[in-house]
C-alpha cells in the first residue's frame, strides 16, 4: 500500500477520521494484505505523519492543528520543534514541553502564527517516541539520594538517582544512567546507574562518553558476526561470471593517508571528443542482501561514524575493510558508471555495469598533490599522465558546476595528531587541494547520472535533496554581508550562484571563513528522500548518494535499485508497493542517523581539541573574528579552536556591540572590529565538559585591527562599560 495514497486520502477535505476497519474497507484491503496495511499505518503513526485519536480513529496531524517533528532542547529549559516538512522552527516554552527531551519525536499544537521575522509558538501534546533511554553524565552523591548531571546541555535537568541505584558510582564519576521515570513539567526524570565509566580524564573515558551520549553502536550482535564469518575470503569465478571485466584497466584509488575502507576507484581514458571516465564503486549489495542480518544492522546504524580515535563501522570489518574494500592488487566486485564527457563537461553518453576491477595503485591525497605541484617523480609515468588527465577533466566539471550556480564551500580541514597513549600532541589545519577535488568532482558527477537515470525510468528510489533556504535567514544574511561591503541583490530570491559570488568576493581575505560559515548556516540541511527534489547547494536537478555503500546505508539501496533496473524493466506491482512503503522510512531514518553521526563526530573532535588547548591557559594566540552577539564576540584561533570573548572582558571603555551588523564599535562609532578581522587573544579558561573556551582581547591588538565602519545608530543596551579591576 502506497503511503502517499494513504496520506493524500486523509488530507482530502472530504475525509472524516476513520477506524482501522473503515480504512481497510475504503482501500479494498483483502484479508491476506490486512497485516501489511496495519504495519503501514503503524509506521506512519510512529513517524507522526498520522495520528490515532482517543476514539481509535486515524487522521493527519494538521487536521487537529498539530505539527510533527523533532524536539530540540535548549540549555535554558525551553526548546524548538524542528518540523519534518521544513520551515521555521516552532518555539516551545519550558512549561509547555510536557517533559519532552532533546531529540524526542513529538506532536505540537501551534498557538500563534509566525510573523515575518518571528517564530511560531506551540505546546507539546504528545511524545511519539523517546530518544534518550540512557544518558551520560556526572554522578553526585548525597546522604539520602544522588543525581546525575547530563553532559548534554540540551538536557537541562538533573536525573534523580534513589539510594541503592547508584551502583559503585562515587561523586565526580562519569556514569551511564538508564531513565526509569520520564520527566514532566513538575518533576525531574528518575533513573538508575547501569555503568560507571570512571573519572573523565581516565584513558578512553571521553570516547565512551561520546559513544553513549549519542547512542552509537560498537560491537556487532552474534547473528551479524556469524553471518560475516560465513563470507568467502576472496571472490571466486562464480562471482565474476557475467560481469564486465575492467581488471586490465589502469584503475586507482585516491584517499587520505589513514583511510582503511576504500569504496571508490577511478580510471580515465582519452577519447577524440574528450574523456571516458569510469567510476567503480564497491558492490556491497552483492554480499549484503535485503533482509540479511547485516542489512538489518546496517539499516539501524545508518552510516559509519568516524570519531577522532575510533571508527564505528556500519558493516562488519570483514566487509568494510577487506572483502568489499578496493584494496591495491586485489580483484574486487564493483558497480561501474562509465561516462563519455566532452571538453565542455557535458555527459555525451553513459552506461552502467556490474563489474570486476583490480586496483592497480592505492594513492594518497599527498602523493597526488605532489604530482600536481611537480614535487614527485616516484610514481610511474603512466599514472602521472593519468592524474593530469583527471585534473584537467575535474577542473572542467567544477567550472561547469559553478557556472550553473553550484556552491563550493571550502573550509579548512582539521586533523588531530595523537601519541601512543591517545594524548593530543598537535592540531593540523590545511585547505582542500586539487587531489581531493578531483575525486569530489567525479563522485558528484556519478551521483547525478545515477539519480537522473533512475528518475527517468520512474522507479522507487532514494534521492539526496536540499530545499531552498528560509527567506528570513537569507534576509539576515544579506544584512550582515552588506555591513562587510558584500552586496546581494536586495530585490531578488537568493540563488546559490549569488552566495557563491559572495564567497568569491571574500576569497583571500580574513573574512573568507566567516562568510563561508554564515552562508552554510543560512542553508537548510540536505536530507534523504523517497520523493524527487532538487539539490539547492549543488544547483542539481537530480542527485543521490551512490558512491559510498560501505559507509552509508542509502548508497547501498541505490545500488540495489540500479542493479534491479539493469536486470529487469518489468517490476511487479507487489515489489513497487513494498518499496513505496519502506523507502520513505529508510530515507527518514538515514537522515536522522546522519545528523546524529555528524554531531558525534563534531563532539569527538571538539573534545580532543579542547583537551589539547587547555594546556595553554594564559597563552596568547592569533585569531579572526567569526561572530558578534549581544554578549560578546567569537574568535577562531589559527589552530581552529573557537572561543568567546565575553562582553565583560572587553576592557576598553565604551565599546558597542552591534550584533545586527556583526561589528564591535569604538566609543566614537567611526572605527570598529568586523567579521574576519585579525586579533590577538589570551586564553582564559577551558571547560571540556561544556565545550566552552573563554578568551580576552590582548590590550592594544583591537586598536591595530580596527577599520572604518559605516556610522549607524546602535542601541544603548549593547554598551559595554569598563570593568573594575
Amino acid at each position: 500500500m502506497d503511503r502517499k495514497k494513504i496520506i493524500a486520502f486523509m488530507t482530502d477535505k472530504r475525509y472524516k477520521p476513520m477506524t482501522l476497519e473503515e480504512l481497510q474497507h475504503a482501500f479494498g484491503v483483502v484479508a491476506d494484505r490486512a497485516s501489511f496495511f496495519q504495519n503501514v499505518l503503524k509506521s506512519l503513526e510512529h513517524e507522526g505523519k498520522v495520528v490515532r485519536t482517543r476514539t481509535g480513529k486515524y487522521t493527519v496531524p494538521e487536521r487537529l492543528n498539530l505539527v510533527a517533528g523533532t524536539y530540540r532542547g535548549h540549555p535554558g529549559g525551553f526548546g524548538f520543534l524542528v518540523r519534518d516538512e521544513g520551515g521555521n522552527d516552532i518555539f516551545i516554552p519550558r512549561d509547555d514541553s510536557q517533559g519532552a527531551m532533546n531529540n524526542d519525536r513529538v506532536l505540537v499544537r501551534v498557538r500563534r502564527l509566525p510573523g515575518r521575522y518571528d517564530s511560531a509558538e506551540g505546546e507539546v501534546v504528545r511524545i511519539v517516541k523517546r530518544a534518550n533511554r540512557t544518558v551520560v553524565g556526572t554522578y553526585q552523591g548525597g546522604k539520602h539520594f544522588g543525581y546525575v548531571r547530563p553532559d548534554e546541555k540540551r538536557l537541562p535537568f538533573d536525573i534523580y538517582v534513589p539510594k541503592g541505584s547508584e551502583r559503585s558510582a562515587r561523586s565526580g564519576d562519569k556514569v551511564i544512567v538508564s531513565i526509569t521515570r520520564w520527566p514532566d513539567v513538575q518533576r525531574n526524570p528518575e533513573g538508575e546507574v547501569i555503568e560507571v565509566l570512571g573519572q573523565r580524564d581516565d584513558p578512553g573515558v571521553q570516547t565512551r562518553m561520546t559513544i553513549e551520549k549519542f547512542g552509537l553502536s560498537t560491537a556487532f550482535d552474534k547473528d551479524v558476526l556469524l553471518w560475516a564469518s560465513r563470507l568467502p575470503q576472496e571472490i571466486c569465478d562464480e562471482d565474476i561470471s557475467g560481469r564486465e571485466d575492467f581488471r586490465s584497466a589502469l584503475t586507482v584509488t585516491i584517499d587520505g593517508e589513514d583511510a582503511r575502507d576504500f569504496d571508490d576507484a577511478v580510471s580515465i581514458r582519452k577519447t577524440p571528443s574528450g574523456w571516458e571516465l569510469s567510476v567503480h564503486i564497491a558492490d556491497v549489495s552483492h554480499y549484503v542482501t535485503e533482509g540479511s542480518a547485516a542489512d538489518v544492522e546496517a539499516a539501524r546504524r545508518g552510516c559509519t561514524v568516524y570519531l577522532v580515535d575510533l571508527a564505528l563501522h556500519m558493516l562488519p570489518e570483514q566487509l568494510a575493510t577487506d572483502l568489499c574494500s578496493l584494496k591495491e592488487g586485489q580483484d574486487r566486485l564493483t558497480v561501474s558508471v562509465i561516462m563519455e564527457i566532452d571538453y565542455s563537461g557535458d555527459v555525451l553518453s553513459y552506461r552502467f555495469a556490474e563489474s570486476v576491477i583490480t586496483n592497480k595503485k592505492r594513492l594518497t591525497y599527498t602523493e597526488v598533490q605532489d604530482v600536481f605541484e611537480g614535487r614527485s617523480e616516484r610514481l610511474p609515468a603512466d599514472i602521472q599522465e593519468m592524474l593530469w588527465q583527471m585534473k584537467t577533466l575535474a577542473q572542467i566539471l567544477r567550472n561547469k558546476r559553478i557556472s550553473r550556480g553550484s556552491l563550493d564551500l571550502d573550509f579548512p580541514e582539521e586533523k588531530i595528531i595523537m601519541d601512543a597513549d591517545g594524548r593530543v600532541t598537535a592540531i593540523e589545519v590545511h585547505r582542500r587541494t586539487w587531489a581531493e577535488q578531483v575525486i569530489e568532482e567525479f563522485m558528484i558527477k556519478a551521483n547525478e547520472v545515477v539519480a537522473e537515470h533512475c528518475y527517468r525510468f520512474g522507479i522507487p528510489f532514494i534521492y539526496r535533496v536540499h530545499e531552498e533556504p528560509d527567506p528570513e535567514k537569507m534576509q539576515r544574511l544579506k544584512q550582515i554581508l552588506s555591513s562587510m561591503g558584500i552586496r546581494l541583490d536586495p530585490g531578488r530570491k537568493v540563488r546559490p550562484r549569488m552566495l557563491q559570488k559572495a564567497i568569491e568576493q571574500s576569497k583571500g581575505t580574513h573574512a573568507e571563513i566567516p562568510v563561508s560559515e554564515m552562508c552554510l548556516r543560512s542553508l537548510k540541511k540536505a536530507r534523504y528522500s523517497a520523493e524527487h527534489g532538487r539539490h539547492y547547494g549543488l544547483a542539481a536537478d537530480y542527485y543521490t548518494h551512490f558512491t559510498s555503500p560501505i559507509r552509508r546505508y542509502p548508497d547501498l539501496w541505490a545500488h540495489r535499485l540500479l542493479k534491479e533496473l539493469l536486470r529487469t524493466r518489468q517490476w511487479s506491482a507487489q515489489r513497487i508497493d513494498y518499496l513505496e512503503h519502506v523507502l520513505p522510512e529508510i530515507a527518514y531514518k538515514s537522515s536522522v542517523m546522519e545528523r546524529m553521526a555528524e554531531e558525534a563526530e563534531r563532539d569527538s573532535l571538539e573534545q580532543k581539541k579542547l583537551e589539547y588547548i587547555k594546556g595553554f591557559v594564559g597563552a596568547t594566540f592569533n585569531g579572526i573574528i567569526i561572530g558578534v552577539v549581544d554578549y560578546g564576540l567569537y574568535v577562531r584561533l589559527e589552530n581552529s579552536v573557537q572561543g568567546l570573548v565575553h562582553a565583560s572582558t572587553l576592557q576598553e571603555d565604551g565599546y558597542l556591540l552591534d550584533s545586527d551588523r556583526m561589528v564591535v564599535l569604538s566609543e566614537k562609532r567611526r572605527k570598529g572590529l568586523r567579521l574576519g578581522d585579525k586579533v590577538a587573544v589570551r586564553l582564559l579558561e577551558v571547560n571540556v565538559d561544556e565545550r566552552r573556551v573563554q578568551l580576552s582581547l590582548v590590550r592594544g591588538s583591537s586598536e591595530r585591527a580596527m577599520g572604518v565602519v559605516r556610522s549607524e545608530k546602535v542601541g544603548k543596551k549593547n554598551r559595554v562599560r569598563k570593568q573594575k579591576s
